[in-house]
């Protein structure tokens, strides 16, 4: 019987090693996504930016 629970404490301990390891890796998925958003908008603001200028320019044209 203490052998059995030796055991179970030993897979409780691995369950819960492996549940942080899976907390850390959600955070940072979490953070690298925040960042992706944030670089998208960028991206959206300076296309449209740049999209303006052309139409301003072809209008001068």
């Amino acid at each position: 019987a203490q052998r059995y629970i030796t055991q179970l404490k030993s897979q409780i301990n691995s369950l819960e090693t492996e549940l942080e390891e899976q907390r850390l890796q959600k955070q940072r998925t979490l953070v690298e996504n925040e960042q992706l958003r944030m670089e998208l908008e960028a991206l959206r603001r300076r296309n449209t930016e740049h999209e303006s200028i052309q139409t301003n320019f072809v209008e001068a044209e």
